[in-house]
């Protein structure tokens, strides 16, 4: 039944180490039940995560309780694949420590959909922030031709008034104003 199932599939001894993998995994893999029994099935996981496997794996067999982790996978193709990871303990009709059986799903496309809805994220906040930018870049523009127009007409406004007194200003002050 394990080798017509969709997910890959594996089972321990009472020893953690693997002595079952179904048909789906192995075609996964493209490795052989021989290569793949023991500890051989490590070979097929990305170098750094080999230490997580043992980490997530081993604390949960000792205390025979269920565990669930995510590592890289290499697949026939040579592609490391993200599967995510679930055990539990498997027990005899005597209620006898036997391994543990578990299972495993691709999950890459889904890792990938959450880093490009991550990035679209961060693309979003920063299209906010540059859409903040510009209208106090417009406002400040807005302010500034709302302040310079009363400026400029009382300036204008002063100019004829101030006409006639320019030719009691001091010299100094005459022609420093024509430069």
């Amino acid at each position: 039944m394990a080798d017509t199932a969709p997910g890959l599939i594996w089972m321990t001894g009472t020893d953690g180490l693997c002595s079952y993998f179904n048909k789906a995994w192995l075609e996964f893999t493209g490795r052989t039940m021989e290569q793949e029994v023991g500890i051989g099935w490590t070979e097929g996981v990305h170098p750094d995560d080999v230490q997580g496997c043992f980490d997530g794996f081993l604390p949960a067999f000792h205390a025979r309780r269920p565990f669930r982790m995510e590592y890289r996978l290499r697949r026939a193709d040579g592609e490391y694949r993200w599967v995510i990871e679930s055990g539990i303990p498997r027990y005899t009709g005597a209620r006898e420590f036997a391994g543990y059986i578990g299972s495993n799903i691709d999950i890459a496309d889904l890792k990938r959909a959450e880093v490009e809805r991550q990035r679209l994220h961060q693309l979003e906040a920063d299209l906010a922030d540059m859409n903040r930018v510009t209208m106090m870049g417009e406002l400040a523009a807005s302010l500034a031709h709302e302040i310079k127009q009363p400026i400029s007409a009382a300036l204008t406004d002063a100019k004829p008034a101030c006409g006639g007194y320019g030719a009691m200003l001091p010299m100094s002050l005459r022609a420093a104003r024509r430069r």
